[in-house]
């Protein structure tokens, strides 16, 4: 059985609620991060896996890591790099 065979997959990009980011708590705004996720994607039936690049300023290196329930790892993405760039090599 090919589970990446499946067609019928859904991606819903958008929050349940609209925010702006310049004048939202960082809690608030994780808060409706975390209910948009587990309304569309409840853990009882989907894998959630979360990753993250982030950066640092004044360090060199860029991270990437991952974390689900099954697994979990970090590593160094690279020197100079951007942390969207980190975040492609978590999703890698």
């Amino acid at each position: 059985m090919n589970l990446l065979a499946d067609t019928d997959v859904v991606c819903c990009t958008q929050l349940l609620e609209s925010f702006r980011k310049s004048n939202t708590p960082p809690e608030q705004m994780r808060s409706l991060t975390l209910e948009t996720i587990n309304i569309n994607y409840p853990e009882d039936n989907w894998l959630q896996v979360f990753t993250d690049g982030p950066f640092i300023e004044n360090q060199a290196n860029v991270s990437a890591g991952v974390y689900s329930e099954l697994y979990s790892f970090n590593a160094v993405a690279g020197h100079n790099r951007s942390a969207f760039e980190g975040e492609k090599e978590a999703i890698r």
